[in-house]
């Protein structure tokens, strides 16, 4: 399952804010998140399944691994790396 640390890294690394993330979710036609719901799931408030799937998909569409062993964290995937690079020139 998605952790609130996993949420909080993968947005650093991306250097999203909450309302950026909350725009990738949007994208997937279910409608809006807010991004307080995502400051709330982060500082520890609880969020539904459905919810934490449609963050979770998000930023494996932006490239994303969560790795969710005894040490729960993320990794970019090869490709995303190449893709934010030619992005960022």
């Amino acid at each position: 399952m998605l952790t609130r640390e996993q949420v909080r890294a993968a947005r650093a690394v991306r250097g999203w804010t909450a309302k950026d993330l909350a725009e990738a979710v949007r994208t997937d036609g279910a409608g809006p998140l807010s991004p307080i719901t995502i400051s709330r799931f982060e500082n520890g408030a609880d969020s539904r399944g459905e919810t934490l799937r449609r963050i979770q998909t998000a930023l494996e569409r932006e490239g994303f691994e969560f790795l969710n062993s005894s040490l729960p964290g993320i990794r970019w995937r090869a490709d995303a790396l190449e893709r934010w690079a030619k992005g960022q020139e």
